[in-house]
């Protein structure tokens, strides 16, 4: 009976004193929305031009509640990959990747999250993209569904091609609770 008068005392104590009752801090690791067999259909433009495509992802996978908690993320890297059609992204000279809302009623302005020029990374099968120093990715997770831009300038091949596409981000999650 003492032990337990005891615990309560030191509970009251605690709710009436401002402290923090729990605090996590976590890290986000790189997480990656992914689109598969995106089919890229290719104008009939000879010796170069630009592809341009647009596709959105409607479940974000629950990371809409990321905006809910104290939360710090932002885009890291753009990946595609080939498929079928070509075999590589070596005729990329230039890369842009935006995001946006796929709300028309949304304040958010489209963001340009990756982008590269002359200097894309084409290993292989694959262009990686990285983004600019901490864009944040946070507001645009909050949206129920996210459309994403994306532009290729080069000698681009005259066929229609498939690849996957990874929008990836990371970042730190914190959450407290007070009495």
């Amino acid at each position: 009976m003492l032990h337990r008068n005891a615990a309560l005392l030191l509970l009251v104590a605690t709710l009436g004193s401002g402290c923090t009752l729990v605090e996590i801090e976590a890290t986000l690791e790189e997480t990656c929305l992914t689109y598969n067999e995106l089919e890229i259909e290719v104008p009939p433009v000879i010796g170069g031009g630009d592809v341009e495509h647009s596709f959105e992802f409607t479940d974000l996978g629950g990371l809409e509640d990321l905006a809910e908690i104290d939360a710090d993320v932002h885009f890291v890297r753009f990946a595609a990959h080939a498929l079928s059609g070509i075999e590589s992204f070596d005729f990329v000279e230039a890369a842009t990747i935006t995001v946006r809302p796929t709300d028309p009623e949304s304040d958010l302005e489209p963001l340009i999250a990756y982008h590269c020029a002359g200097t894309c990374d084409t290993a292989g099968g694959t262009i990686e993209i990285p983004a600019p120093a901490d864009v944040d990715a946070l507001e645009y997770l909050g949206e129920d569904a996210l459309a994403v831009d994306l532009k290729l300038t080069g000698q681009v091949p005259a066929q229609t091609f498939t690849m996957s596409a990874d929008l990836c981000f990371e970042g730190r999650l914190s959450y407290s609770l007070e009495p």
